[in-house]
């Protein structure tokens, strides 16, 4: 069998992943960013042992999920829920994303409500929390819920106006 371009970077990742174990579970530099690799990668070939890796690297970031404290886009739940939004959303899982987010949703909107001298960058500021806030406000499954639509778009609104007052 000929090896493919992608076969290889399938191998590479999931190769790179077990020898990383203790590396980030975050979107960045971690098991959700290889997660997602896997199942965008693996979308036509469908190989079961990839299924299960990606499969086996969800159940470990939802274990570890729950005793992370960092908000984060990088390296914390917030890009860890992005990432489960995305997959969601393009129908690698099933499920109700508003239910499997709901307690990452609370923690991130906490964050932000709380939390002063955010910076406004991606890794770990307000920027980052507006790509999740916009992934999961444009959810059209959460759309079809119209008054946490509205909440959203107001939450939405007082972050980007708090995004402007400390941009240069």
């Amino acid at each position: 069998m000929i090896e493919t371009t992608k076969d290889r970077l399938l191998s590479l990742i999931m190769e790179g992943a077990r020898q990383n174990r203790q590396e980030g579970f975050g979107l960045f530099k971690g098991d959700m960013g290889v997660c997602l690799a896997l199942f965008v990668l693996n979308r036509e070939k469908k190989d079961p042992v990839v299924e299960d890796f990606a499969d086996n690297l969800i159940d470990r970031i939802y274990a570890r999920a729950a005793k992370e404290k960092k908000a984060f886009f990088d390296t914390g739940f917030a890009g860890i829920g992005w990432g489960i939004n995305y997959l969601m959303e393009d129908h690698y899982y099933e499920g109700d994303v508003d239910e499997v987010l709901k307690d990452i949703d609370a923690a991130v909107f906490k964050e932000i409500n709380t939390v002063s001298g955010i910076p406004t960058n991606v890794s770990n500021g307000l920027l980052g929390y507006l790509i999740y806030s916009v992934a999961r406000l444009g959810n059209p499954e959460h759309v079809r819920n119209t008054v946490l639509h509205e909440i959203d778009k107001d939450f939405l609104r007082g972050l980007i106006i708090r995004i402007d007052k400390i941009s240069p």
